[in-house]
């Protein structure tokens, strides 16, 4: 999930904030999936969505915060 990368990747409040929103909307999204399709339904690349290791999501995780922020500075 893109969102932790960014949490752990940006200071800034803003982007965190957006961050949290967004990780809070896409985690309800996936429950809600989870609960409508039976598990033979499901991909098998779920697993890489909710894996929680951090190297493949710190990398987004700044270039996202860092175009957020300065698009949140343009603002």
């Amino acid at each position: 999930m893109i969102y932790r990368g960014i949490l752990a990747a940006s200071k800034d409040p803003g982007v965190r904030r957006f961050a949290r929103h967004h990780l809070e909307t896409e985690l309800e999204h996936l429950t809600l999936m989870e609960q409508l399709l039976p598990q033979s339904s499901r991909t098998a690349l779920l697993a890489l969505v909710a894996d929680d290791g951090l190297a493949h999501r710190c990398a987004p995780g700044t270039l996202w915060g860092q175009m957020l922020s300065t698009r949140q500075s343009t603002r």
